[in-house]
């Protein structure tokens, strides 16, 4: 835990402990005398098993389906049961996982509070009808608990994720969740329909009613694996041509390396990053189309060979043209070889015509270029790469990233002489991504 930034240390230490408190708080308050022990423990195993199965987001983040069993439990037992459920299933389950006791205090606490806050705002709204729809009143009931939950429960992720990563929360918010809010607001529903199985068949007919959902997590789960399978084919792919030479070994890595630092000091959207960064490590995929005795011709190419060199953008886009968990992230492959005044290829792009992010990685891709040996030269120094991309800027680069690159180079170069003149005064390692030299 002393990796992490300090704000982010405290904020573990408030929503643990403060989850935890509250739980306590709502079980003495709510918990009720007359108990369905039988039902508590039923569904007490079923929440455990949801939040053992978890569905992963970007930056670490996973969910599951466990909220629909907190509003089960909220329904069934009140707003005490489903916080205390929450938080110690939470727990457990990470701790099963092999996750660290700190986030397992987070998600503990993080638990009890979104599920126990719209518990409370649930049965303030419920007029406690004998139909549980019968009324508007009740309806709105169920909607604001299902937007309180959403929103506590990602609000409280984002946070944290935000000091963690020093980025913006609504950036974090936007790149995991906005595509998830509508499997977050089916679960409601089933959370509902479970509970009003259970008062009227108990546990064996619950079951039944959970198979469709169970399938339908599957079939996420399933779909999950494949986009991720697919990105780790490509990417290793394009691994495989930088093997192809030993000069050009992790040439994409080192790229993707220095395309997110750049961004991250741009200060783009964490997402807009995410597309760079798999886009840079891609780049130059299509270089499997070129043959080796081009690739690894020990002296400077030809012009019919730089001819079919150029090809490889192209290449590379057409073959990532068909998978959509590429975006837009494709046309940076395509066009990260065009020049910032119109010369470069393979469409001849200038200006702000050409992507930013294959702006960014053309910088980065020559940098690395410029700094690592090649059968015909040595590798230059960082001064003088440095100078080159100076020389290259408003041609071959945009200038703003030039600039960017560059003061970032030089801060971190700083940074270096400074623990290198006073190695006692350095106490917390540097979290941001930085270039790999």
């Amino acid at each position: 835990m002393q990796e992490l930034p300090v704000g982010a240390r405290v904020f573990i230490w408030l929503v643990g402990l403060g989850g935890a408190l509250f739980a306590g708080l709502l079980i003495w308050k709510t918990g009720g005398s007359n108990l369905d022990l039988i039902g508590i423990a039923f569904f007490g195993v079923v929440l455990f098993l949801g939040d053992l199965y978890r569905f992963r987001l970007q930056f670490g983040v996973s969910v599951s389906v466990a909220t629909a069993v907190h509003f089960t439990f909220t329904v069934l037992f009140g707003p005490g049961w489903a916080a205390s459920a929450a938080l110690l299933s939470a727990g457990i389950s990470d701790l099963r996982l092999g996750k660290s006791w700190y986030k397992a205090l987070f998600n503990g606490g993080a638990a009890a509070l979104y599920a126990g806050i719209p518990g409370l705002l649930y049965f303030a709204v419920y007029e406690g009808a004998s139909e549980p729809l019968g009324s508007v009143r009740n309806v709105c009931a169920i909607i604001i608990y299902g937007s309180a939950s959403i929103l506590v429960n990602t609000s409280l992720v984002s946070v944290i994720i935000s000091l963690t990563r020093r980025a913006k929360v609504w950036d974090v918010w936007m790149e995991n969740f906005r595509e998830c809010l509508l499997q977050f607001a089916t679960t409601i529903p089933i959370g509902f329909l479970a509970a009003i199985a259970y008062r009227q068949f108990g546990p064996v007919g619950t079951l039944f009613l959970t198979l469709p959902s169970v399938a339908g997590a599957y079939a996420v789960r399933k779909s999950q694996i494949v986009r991720e399978q697919t990105m780790q084919t490509i990417e290793i792919l394009a691994d495989s041509v930088d093997k192809r030479d030993t000069y050009t070994y992790r040439h994409s890595q080192e790229v993707a390396d220095y395309a997110e630092a750049i961004a991250k000091r741009m200060g783009l959207p964490l997402a807009e990053i995410s597309t760079i960064v798999s886009a840079a490590h891609i780049h130059d995929l299509g270089k499997v189309g070129i043959p080796d005795r081009i690739l690894q011709k020990p002296g400077k190419l030809d012009h019919d060979e730089i001819k079919e060199m150029q090809h490889h953008p192209r290449i590379g886009a057409e073959i990532v043209s068909k998978l959509s968990v590429y975006g837009k992230g494709k046309a940076y492959v395509l066009c990260h070889q065009e020049w910032f005044d119109g010369r470069g290829y393979p469409l001849g792009l200038r200006g702000e015509e050409i992507p930013l992010g294959a702006r960014i990685i053309g910088v980065a891709d020559a940098f690395q270029a410029m700094t690592s040996d090649r059968p015909y030269r040595r590798a230059m120094t960082e001064d003088m790469a440095i100078a080159q991309l100076r020389l290259g800027r408003g041609t071959q680069f945009d200038p703003v990233v030039v600039d960017t690159f560059i003061a970032l180079l030089e801060e971190q170069r700083e940074v270096a002489r400074v623990k290198a003149a006073a190695p006692s005064l350095s106490t917390q390692p540097n979290v941001e991504a930085t270039p790999s030299h």
